[in-house]
């Protein structure tokens, strides 16, 4: 029982708590969906699955109007080694910049066909974003691009560091 009342607890405190911090970016939350000149912010949504199956999933909406990442990482049952974690699951509220950032760098590599792999395989990056245009699903060939995307999403979920 001891175990059952740690852990309600814990989810309760953590729900008391509020929402998850900023971490990663130094400016302003996202401003309930408006840009810093107080503009109309367009809603989004990108689901991501990096080179070793992590999930992530990124959006801007009604719902959550100061833009959101979550990070599903993936577990050793379910990896094609048996034995990889990607860690564990986190979340991060994203500040404006991030926001756009994050959207930015996904437009431009949906939009590099020259670096778009035929099919999934392993190292490769699979994409689906959802803008005001439509739906783009891709996938990213392993490199530069991918790894500098991987890089940004673990600095935003990634704790502040103690100075």
């Amino acid at each position: 029982m001891k175990c059952v009342f740690a852990v309600v607890s814990i989810v309760l405190l953590i729900s008391c708590a509020g929402v998850p911090s900023v971490f990663g970016q130094d400016d302003e939350p996202a401003n309930g969906g408006r840009d810093p000149s107080g503009n109309e912010m367009e809603e989004w949504e990108i689901r991501f699955s990096d080179g070793s199956n992590n999930r992530y999933h990124a959006q801007l909406n009604a719902s959550y109007p100061t833009g959101l990442l979550d990070f599903e990482p993936i577990q050793p049952l379910e990896s094609s080694s048996g034995g990889y974690s990607g860690g564990e699951p986190r979340q991060a509220i994203l500040t404006a910049s991030a926001a756009r950032n994050l959207l930015d760098r996904v437009r431009r590599m949906a939009a590099d066909t020259e670096n778009h792999a035929l099919a999934r395989m392993m190292g490769t990056g699979q994409f689906r974003l959802t803008d005001s245009t439509g739906e783009k699903r891709f996938t990213l060939k392993a490199g530069p691009a991918l790894q500098e995307l991987v890089a940004f999403l673990t600095a935003l979920l990634s704790p502040p560091k103690n100075e």
